[in-house]
């Protein structure tokens, strides 16, 4: 089964999510966020770390600030860099298997190679379906796009 439709689903989000990461920061004018001193009344504020004059969210619940804080823009960004790195693995490795192929006929003695790249891009794959399976409640989400098990990999 081809996993372009898969992939191209995953990179709009990847943008989204980048997009809404670098507003956010504008918004706060630094990506990182950090949790200010408890309030009065118990909640604490989650403020850009170079600035402790503004907040970012104000009197949120103690669970709540350190989950706003934790998933700030810097780290969304990180996010969306290393998932664009699985993307360009995958594709390497699927440009790698192509040219392998091709050379099979001529040089038999790449049936090794060739077999070691299937595999490692049956397990990228299997990567990719997880991480796009995050956006799994997005509306263009597929169900066919679900984690497959790999020889018993993913039956817990």
């Amino acid at each position: 089964m081809s996993v372009d439709g898969l992939i191209a689903f995953w990179r709009a989000r990847l943008g989204e999510d980048e997009a809404a990461a670098k507003a956010a920061a504008e918004i706060s004018r630094i990506t990182q966020w950090v949790i200010g001193e408890v309030n009065d009344d118990g909640t604490r504020d989650v403020r850009p770390a170079n600035d402790d004059l503004e907040w970012v969210a104000g009197h949120i619940a103690g669970a709540d600030a350190t989950h706003i804080a934790a998933h700030d823009p810097a780290r969304a960004l990180r996010d969306v860099a290393a998932d664009r790195a699985i993307l360009e693995a995958y594709e390497g490795v699927a440009a790698t298997r192509e040219a392998l192929a091709a050379d099979l006929e001529s040089s038999p003695v790449l049936m090794a190679a060739y077999t070691e790249t299937v595999y490692h891009l049956a397990v990228l794959e299997n990567v990719i379906r997880h991480r796009a399976g995050v956006h799994s409640d997005h509306p263009e989400y597929k169900p066919e796009w679900a984690p497959q098990t790999l020889g018993g990999w993913n039956d817990g």
